[in-house]
């Protein structure tokens, strides 16, 4: 099941109740006959809104991509900003940023910070039995939703696990046991780490790494692995199935996300498989044989 995004309360979260997703439930589908409609823009926003248009209105003066590098005052008050562009003046400005870091920036701006404080936000998530849509995410017009997120749709499904070099990302991985095969033993370790069912239908490539990491007493642990990386259809979730002993958690990322934490990742390898899974590599899962003999024959 895909979750989706669909909606936002300013509400704490220990005062939410189950009526207030009923309540964004029933408006969102069921308050008009057409409610079911999305309002998704045809065109980018930059083109909704270009900055020729808006640069043709009166006491207007847009500079994008003009980075702020100080800030000018005089007798108490801001009178201009400094940027990469020049000085920006004007009689009042508007901050975007929180309270918390303007403050650390202008301490003597108000002599009372008091005023200011967050506005919780709870997300509501709806799980639907089937794909609503194929789009990551969008923003609704004309419509009580404000934007909605496909949290399945372009990302990856990985795991953080403990190693000893502490919490790792990696994707869901493990060796091979007597008699499997490299797509059956893919196929249990996904389920044992993820408590999701995994049909490999495709081998995305054979990769060779090697790990080395120093042991007590000053003995080196050398290791060479050999990864089989598989691509296939992700099936429901096992429900009472527990993570294997050492996964802490399941996460669903970008690849942007994923490269972003690459000082996480538990291996170099990680890094390579996406990039090749991106670039559409795919191969048939008869070019990896396995011969009879090796469930037929048992173990010493």
């Amino acid at each position: 099941m895909n979750p989706v995004l669909v909606s936002a309360i300013n509400e704490e979260l220990d005062r939410m109740a189950a009526s207030h997703g009923f309540q964004v439930f029933h408006l969102a589908f069921l308050a008009a006959k057409d409610a079911y409609q999305m309002g998704v823009p045809r065109v980018p926003l930059g083109e909704l809104y270009p900055a020729g248009r808006l640069a043709g209105l009166p006491r207007l003066d847009i500079r994008l991509r003009a980075k702020v590098t100080g800030i000018r005052r005089e007798q108490g008050r801001l009178r201009a900003l400094e940027t990469t562009e020049g000085p920006v003046e004007a009689g009042a400005f508007i901050s975007a940023l929180p309270f918390e870091p303007l403050r650390q920036l202008l301490p003597d701006l108000l002599q009372d910070w008091s005023c200011f404080e967050h506005s919780p936000i709870a997300g509501i998530h709806l799980w639907f039995d089937r794909p609503v849509t194929e789009l990551p995410h969008g923003v609704l017009l004309d419509s009580p939703f404000q934007w909605f997120f496909n949290k399945r749709e372009g990302r990856y499904l990985l795991v953080e696990e403990e190693t000893p070099e502490g919490l790792r990302l990696n994707n869901p991985a493990g060796h091979l046991d007597p008699g499997e095969s490299p797509a059956a033993g893919c196929a249990r370790e996904a389920l044992e780490e993820t408590t999701h069912h995994f049909t490999p239908t495709h081998l995305v490539g054979v990769y060779l790494s090697r790990f080395q990491r120093e042991r007590a007493g000053g003995a080196v642990e050398d290791i060479t692995y050999l990864r089989f990386a598989f691509a296939g259809d992700l099936g429901e979730k096992v429900p009472g199935l527990q993570l294997d002993t050492g996964i802490v958690r399941t996460l669903w990322m970008t690849p942007e996300e994923i490269r972003a934490s690459a000082a996480r990742h538990r291996s170099p390898l990680l890094l390579r498989c996406l990039d090749d899974h991106l670039a559409g590599k795919r191969y048939p899962l008869d070019l990896v044989y396995t011969d009879p003999t090796v469930q037929v024959l048992q173990p010493d």
